[in-house]
């Protein structure tokens, strides 16, 4: 697969489910993770709709912490943490986010054997939360920690340059990211040794809503070589999003 996100989903058998009814093809082999934990889902179906890869969105809400509330009347879901709440209506392709604003992301949520899936995209464009895909496995960070600098301070990487730095060293990358307008920074890193070990962002005192903050990521790279991060800033269903590249060679 392609451009896959970092939530690890361990040794999923490769069979057949249907969506009332009709067949949704077979089950893609990958790992899911959530904060570095590996998640058992071997129970569950995980395919593609128009090109998105399609989850189970219970598991992976309760893993990061959510509840969840069903709305028969309105086939609606709702997911709370804390302050935060966000809402699923079955079959629409519309996903409301913290502030309120609703969000098409190309793929509408859907029942698989009485699971509701929805795009992965849900996670990264509506939540907020920090998503890597390499290879067959996808990882999920738990959402920066809002107000706090990072604990791990790290080796700033160079735009377009590189940065040589030692087996075992940290490394980040700071890039000025505002959610409410809807562009997201999202990753790819060139191998799956550069390990995303933190994630924040800071907020400036007194900050209005929907104001601009800046988001931080931490790396550690576990072995020898040269290796690319590339960065790219942008909304659902957006085309050519800007990028940003950073190269690591670590000695």
């Amino acid at each position: 697969m392609n451009n896959k996100l970092v939530v690890s989903i361990v040794g999923t058998a490769l069979i057949s489910t249907t969506l009332f009814g009709q067949a949704v093809g077979k089950t893609l082999p990958i790992r899911v993770s959530v904060n570095n934990q590996v998640l058992n889902i071997d129970q569950y179906t995980v395919y593609k709709q128009n090109g998105h890869m399609m989850i189970p969105l219970r598991v992976l809400s309760e893993s990061l912490g959510y509840s969840l509330k069903w709305d028969g009347l309105k086939r609606m879901v709702e997911l709370k943490k804390g302050d935060q709440s966000f809402s699923i209506t079955m079959g629409k392709d519309s996903y409301v986010n913290e502030q309120a604003v609703s969000l098409s992301l190309g793929a509408v949520p859907e029942q698989v054997e009485s699971h509701m899936y929805v795009p992965l995209e849900f996670f990264r464009d509506v939540m907020r939360i920090n998503i890597t895909e390499q290879q067959e496995h996808i990882m999920l960070i738990t959402p920066e920690s809002s107000g706090e600098s990072s604990n791990l301070k790290g080796i700033p990487l160079q735009e377009n340059g590189i940065t040589t730095v030692k087996q075992g060293d940290h490394v980040r990358v700071s890039l000025e990211e505002n959610p409410s307008t809807g562009y997201l920074w999202s990753y790819l890193a060139s191998d799956d040794t550069i390990k995303l070990m933190e994630v924040t962002v800071q907020k400036k005192n007194g900050e209005a809503i929907g104001a601009p903050t800046q988001k931080t990521w931490v790396f550690q790279p576990s072995k020898t070589g040269t290796y690319k991060l590339t960065f790219t800033l942008s909304r659902a269903m957006e085309q050519s999003p800007p990028k940003r590249v950073y190269t690591i060679t670590v000695r």
